[in-house]
């Protein structure tokens, strides 16, 4: 790959070689359209799961994982990354590293923890969490996304709540 390879002023991207020990050899091999990258489509997950794996490795640690959190309500899309990503870029025995959890569940555990800052934390994030209406759409925009959570926060205030 060509970033592998330091050039001129440029050095060789360390990412490369994180990548060769998780991915799978196809999943390296150089794109076919001019300018494209193999990581396109999982950009920011693989560039998670690196930084784990690096850190991990510099640390002297055992474990690494890379974790998505999105909103119930527009999740479909992270979790077909995700999956994606499991199934076409890594090697199997890396697969159950990368996860997609919703903020919902944070939310959870942040109510049900006791600590009262953990639980405001909670109510906070909660406040800014899309509804997942019945038959809703798991595929918004961010922008659909801000104008609706801007509408409910406006409810809530007019509401008092």
């Amino acid at each position: 790959m060509r970033l592998s390879v330091a050039d001129g002023r440029r050095k060789a991207r360390r990412y490369w070689t994180v990548a060769a020990g998780l991915f799978r050899p196809r999943a390296l091999e150089p794109a076919t359209e001019a300018g494209s990258c193999p990581l396109d489509r999982f950009y920011q997950l693989a560039r998670n799961l690196f930084f784990a794996a690096e850190l991990a490795r510099r640390t002297g640690r055992p474990q690494f994982a890379a974790l998505a959190i999105a909103p119930a309500a527009t999740a479909g899309v992270i979790e077909g990354q995700v999956a994606a990503f499991r199934d076409e870029v890594l090697l199997a025995e890396h697969a159950d590293r990368v996860g997609v959890t919703h903020y919902e569940r944070l939310v959870e555990g942040l109510s049900e923890s006791g600590d009262e800052a953990a639980a405001a934390v909670g109510r906070f994030v909660a406040s800014r969490l899309p509804s997942l209406a019945a038959g809703a759409c798991r595929t918004q925009t961010a922008c659909e996304l801000r104008k609706q959570a801007e509408a409910e926060r406006r409810a809530r205030f007019r509401h008092g709540l």
